[in-house]
Order: C-alpha cells, then sequence, then structure tokens
C-alpha cells in the first residue's frame, strides 16, 4: 500500500518523541508499523540509536569531546527533521 508525502511527512516528524518515549500507545504503535515498511525513517532511527549509544558510552566513560559533541548535535537535527 503507498502512502501518500502528507502522511509520512506527519509520521516522519514523530520519530524524535517516538524514540524518546513521548507519544501515547496509539501513536507509538503506528510510527512503529510505519518503521517496518519505510526504509528511509527505518535508517534514520537505526542511525539515531548508534549515535545515542556512542553518547551514553563516552559520557559513561568521561570522554566527552568534541566529535562526541557533533555526533549529538547532529542526532538532534535528526530529531527534528
Amino acid at each position: 500500500m503507498a502512502m501518500n508525502a502528507l502522511r509520512h511527512s506527519r509520521l516522519r516528524r514523530r520519530l524524535g518523541p517516538y524514540l524518546d518515549g513521548e507519544l501515547e500507545a496509539g501513536q507509538a504503535g503506528e510510527v512503529a508499523v510505519h518503521l517496518r515498511d519505510c526504509w528511509g525513517c527505518s535508517g534514520d532511527v537505526e542511525v539515531h540509536h548508534l549515535i545515542r549509544g556512542a553518547l551514553r558510552r563516552a559520557i559513561a566513560d568521561g570522554t566527552v569531546h568534541l566529535p562526541v559533541m557533533r555526533l549529538e548535535r547532529f542526532a538532534g537535527r535528526l530529531a527534528h527533521d
């Protein structure tokens, strides 16, 4: 089933809140279904998970430095696209 651009855009804007656990169950379920079908959005979520993991490790190790801060800024932009 093809998704129209407006619906895709709406679901894409919910990726950040979805990843942060801020959506209600129905909305989170809708995003989860979308991620199974959308290569682009699921790829963005995977990159987001990788960046968050790198940031968590760097903070836990006390090695937060310029490259990590750049990753954090990049992750923030991904969440708002």
